[in-house]
């Protein structure tokens, strides 16, 4: 369950024909996470589990989530903790490219998330700085309504 919002899973698996063990195949396992953080990603409310959850199978820091969402990773740590309430930019952020990534197996799904989180970030500087200067211009032309 995450913060009230369960999710069913259901695995392949091999009884061992000694002990009488489970096995579930690592390659099965990590699909399961991925589903689950999907799953997470479309309907689950804004929380801070489903954010750990979701930033952990897209192979993203603390660190680098918080480069990314412009906030310490004390913060990050805080939403996690449900200390602080989750921040609601950087939930879409994560679940849209949890979302983008799906579940299918990617070779390498933290490089592709990390391209993508850099490629955002960048936009949000670019649409920033644009922001900026269209104020600053309305400013010197004195077309800014106060």
């Amino acid at each position: 369950a995450f913060d009230g919002f369960n999710i069913d899973v259901v695995l392949p698996c091999q009884r061992c024909a000694q002990c009488g063990e489970e096995i579930i195949k690592g390659s099965d396992s990590e699909r399961a996470e991925r589903a689950v953080a999907f799953a997470l990603a479309q309907h689950a409310p804004v929380s801070g589990g489903a954010f750990r959850h979701m930033r952990k199978v897209l192979g993203v820091s603390r660190a680098e989530m918080a480069t990314f969402a412009g906030v310490d990773p004390a913060t990050i740590t805080r939403w996690e903790k449900q200390e602080r309430a989750t921040d609601r930019a950087a939930w879409e952020l994560v679940a849209t490219i949890v979302a983008e990534v799906g579940v299918d197996s990617i070779d390498d799904v933290k490089s592709k998330t990390l391209e993508r989180l850099r490629l955002r970030l960048m936009v949000d500087k670019l649409n920033e700085v644009t922001r900026v200067k269209h104020h600053k211009l309305a400013l010197e032309t004195g077309r800014l309504a106060s």
